[in-house]
């Protein structure tokens, strides 16, 4: 017996003894005088001690023990003492019950619940509950635990106004609940509803809200709710004079509705749920997704539509719809659309920067292909987090901004057609046993060009290259006619030439093939795709088939076909899924794991046509990006697809083609400004705020200006000068002193520092250059600006001209003529005495390094 064991028998033995001395009392004289215990009393006695050893009852607890003494009498009570007669109560133990150990994610179901919503007081969670049941426990029994119940108030209003616009909440705002200030003094230690009751002294409300919490507490049996009925003090008024409240410095806590007490402010409210029946949040922990069923029978025509609400991570999905006709069409409509607004669950075991590994949710309950709880090769997925704090209330939570995942492994199975002929050279595959094959491949080659019985196998071992001689027969599925088909490359045996062979397990020859063994070549294939064995491929039983549909010779064909070695994994699905990771925006899903923290995804689903993607500053929504242009990359070629420019709103819209995912890429001026995955169709808007480039190409345009303009005052001054002096030769003083002027007139390096700084200080400080980048870009232009100024424009070239006029006037108003060899200079260029010379030209201004120049 173990040490509980051994516990509960002491207890029910010390029970026993004072119930029986409860029942039969002692004389207090002698023992002898005492009545006996017969064995009839103990029948009515141990029933009890069963049933209070089955409630494990704490051992009693006596504030003054009896001495211990060896005479019978000390077991008797005092006759004088009435009160001793009692036995002393049995107090029960608070002793948690054993937690049951939970059910392994990929062997367990979903906890579903259906709300009913429906203009039709005949349609409701009663009338549909029993048709909706059989037809989905038809298929979905072993992945499903559903209930059908009519929405609650709050959820039916909401859903009737707008099921797009349905969140967590607008569907919990009702849900009454206690907001104690945050600068209580016991706030920290105020958790729960009975914490409230003991140690608050009063909390506000109306009265109308007081008698709703009371009767609802008493349908959970609890009329004291939790402690909390003795501290609620009536408010005269509505509601809003309940709010009106909290402003008193003397107020410790209301009760209002969830909605209010987000709204409390100054200082914030701590919102602590009611033990009360009908709560929206109950439902929401106690169901791992909701179903919202809008039934519409007064459409034209009559529509249902259904919106997911996964329950951990608080998220809506996008609605789903379809028609119907008779109204004894209601429950497979639904079923239908619930099918189809419905999104599987994988839990992210772990990520890096660009991939990750999830476990499917029931994963290891699915045997049909065609279930819609299976994740496939192809899929694309929203991850979401939730991050919680130490009372388990989520503190982040919801989806990841502008990332996906993508799913690229699945499944892999492999077979030999035993039937020659059939498939041969040339035939394009369509599909396997039911798996549309996107880009279908041709087949190239086959099995069958292995002539001889021995083959060939070079593979990597360890790290060291090996070429094995093996026997066909060792290769289970390298038989003739062999096709592979795999779920992680989609490739048909052909363009990637991809051998999927058997590891037998347990073997140690060097002659075998053993599993983490990398496959190089098999044969005359000298390039298959590289496969690592990480598992061992079985042979199935004899008799089953596939269905190849394929095209030959330019006409479809449908062949059934009976292998001979077929993999195990055509009838179950890995419960493990391989994703990539596109994010547009730094962090994601890598990082340590949590017990605080929840990473999942849940699979996108598209029911729109397109989506319209707009680009606003950041932090500024009113503030568009204009013209700029969106690049589609391809996933596979790499090749960039011009999408189109944004209007004068910063809105594009982009439409739902190829592949469910699109890489977007935003240029500006021919700078790559963000990467954006999207999946049109998904959502009706996308919003993505980005640091907009406006600013620094404005303030390139103006560089480019400046320095344009550096260059022309360069040649300019020279001119000037070059004038001046041939006049001053001449003796023309007074046209010289004119010239001389215009000179000093032009604007000098202060004049055009000032200016450059003015546009700094404007271009620093607009809406569209807070991003530290464009900031760093911008201020590098100025500077390398401010040093091709500080070179070219000198007071140097002024000085030498005053100096001549100087001398000039010095001399009688003429200039001395020019040194000999400077004549000699002349007359060898040629140049005519009377053309005024040509300028220096000035030096080439430093490139400025802009976006599209890196």
């Amino acid at each position: 017996m173990n040490e509980r064991g051994m516990k509960l028998t002491a207890r029910a033995i010390v029970a026993v003894c004072i119930i029986a001395l409860s029942v039969a009392p002692f004389s207090a004289a002698t023992a002898d005088d005492a009545p006996e215990v017969t064995a009839e009393v103990v029948p009515e006695v141990v029933p009890d001690i069963a049933e209070i050893a089955e409630a494990e009852v704490a051992p009693v607890v006596d504030a003054s023990p009896v001495p211990p003494s060896s005479s019978a009498t000390s077991l008797s009570p005092d006759l004088n003492k009435p009160e001793a007669n009692k036995p002393e109560p049995i107090k029960p133990e608070s002793v948690p019950e054993p937690q049951p150990e939970p059910e392994p994610w990929d062997f367990s179901p979903y906890r579903i619940l259906v709300w009913v919503v429906s203009d039709d007081p005949s349609i409701n969670a009663e009338t549909i509950n029993i048709p909706l049941q059989n037809l989905m426990n038809r298929e979905y029994s072993a992945i499903w635990r559903m209930d059908v119940k009519d929405a609650p108030l709050s959820v039916e209003s909401a859903a009737q106004r707008d099921m797009s616009g349905l969140s967590f909440e607008a569907i919990t705002a009702s849900d009454p609940v206690l907001a104690i200030k945050r600068d209580h003094k016991d706030a920290v230690r105020l958790r729960v509803a009975s914490n409230v009751g003991e140690m608050v002294k009063q909390v506000h409300a109306t009265g109308g809200m007081i008698a709703e919490v009371e009767r609802r507490a008493a349908d959970l049996g609890d009329a004291t709710i939790a402690g909390v009925k003795d501290r609620l003090a009536r408010v005269e008024g509505d509601a809003i004079a309940v709010k009106e409240k909290w402003n008193d410095p003397a107020t410790e806590g209301v009760l209002v509705s969830r909605g209010m007490a987000l709204t409390l402010t100054k200082p914030l409210a701590k919102i602590i749920a009611l033990p009360i029946s009908g709560l929206v949040l109950e439902s929401v922990d106690e169901y791992d997704k909701i179903f919202v069923v809008r039934i519409e029978t007064s459409a034209l025509p009559p529509r249902i539509d259904v919106i997911e609400l996964d329950t951990l991570m608080r998220y809506f999905g996008p609605v789903a719809s379809r028609e119907y006709t008779l109204p004894s069409e209601v429950p497979e409509t639904a079923a239908r659309t619930i099918l189809d607004a419905f999104a599987p669950m994988v839990r992210i075991e772990s990520a890096t920067a660009k991939a990750a590994k999830g476990l499917v949710r029931a994963g290891g309950l699915i045997l049909d292909r065609n279930s819609s709880a299976l994740v496939r090769y192809g899929d694309v997925l929203e991850p979401l987090t939730r991050k919680n704090d130490r009372n388990d209330n989520p503190i982040q939570i919801g989806l990841i901004d502008w990332a996906y995942l993508v799913v690229v492994e699945d499944e892999i199975a492999s077979f030999a057609a035993t039937v020659p002929g059939e498939l041969k050279v040339g035939d394009q595959i369509v599909s396997i046993d039911g798996i549309a094959i996107s880009d279908p491949h041709t087949i190239v080659q086959t099995m069958s060009d292995l002539q001889s019985d021995d083959v060939d196998v070079e593979i990597d071992r360890d790290g060291k290259p090996q070429t094995l001689k093996l026997k066909k027969d060792e290769l289970l599925g390298l038989r003739p006619q062999y096709l592979g088909f795999s779920g992680r490359e989609r490739t048909i045996q052909g363009d990637k030439q991809l051998v999927v062979v058997d590891a037998p397990e347990g073997s140690s020859s060097d002659g075998i093939l053993r599993s983490g063994d990398i496959v190089r070549s098999v044969g005359t294939i000298k390039k298959p795709t590289i496969l690592s064995l990480s598992r061992s491929i079985t042979s199935a039983s004899e008799g089953e088939s596939l269905e190849v549909t394929f095209e030959s010779e330019n006409e479809t064909k449908t062949e059934t076909i009976v292998p001979t070695s077929i993999s195990t994994m055509k009838g179950r699905y890995p419960s493990m899924a391989q994703m990539n990771f596109f994010a547009g925006r730094a962090g994601g899903l890598a990082g340590r794991p949590n017990k605080r923290i929840f990473r999942i995804a849940l699979r996108a689903r598209r029911f729109g046509e397109s989506t319209t993607l707009r680009l606003h500053a950041q932090r500024e929504p009113d503030f568009p990006l204009i013209g700029y242009e969106i690049y589609d990359k391809h996933m596979g070629t790499g090749e960039m697809t011009f999408v189109g420019r944004t209007d004068w709103n910063g809105r594009l819209e982009v439409e739902k083609q190829g592949s469910p995912l699109h890489l977007l890429y935003v240029k500006n001026g021919g700078a790559i400004l963000a990467r954006l995955p999207l999946v049109p169709g998904l959502n009706e808007h996308a919003v993505a705020d980005l640091s907009g480039d406006d600013m620094r190409l404005e303030a390139e345009a103006y560089i480019r200006g400046v320095q344009n303009a550096i260059t022309d005052l360069v040649a300019i001054r020279e001119l000037l000068a070059a004038r001046i002096r041939l006049r001053l030769r001449k003796g023309d003083m007074k046209e010289a002193a004119e010239l001389q002027f215009a000179l000093h007139e032009q604007p000098n390096r202060d004049r055009l520092s000032d200016d450059m700084e003015k546009k700094l200080t404007m271009y620093m400080n607009s809406p569209g250059a807070k991003n530290p980048s464009q900031r760093s870009k911008i201020d590098a232009m100025f500077n390398q600006t401010r040093e091709f100024l500080a070179k070219q424009i000198t007071s140097d070239k002024i000085r030498e001209v005053d100096a001549d006029v100087i001398l000039a006037k010095k001399n009688g108003g003429k200039l001395p003529p020019e040194p000999e060899d400077e004549k000699k200079k002349d007359k060898a260029q040629a140049v005519d005495p009377n053309q005024e010379p040509a300028p220096e030209q000035p030096t080439e201004p430093a490139k400025v390094e802009t976006a599209s120049d890196s």
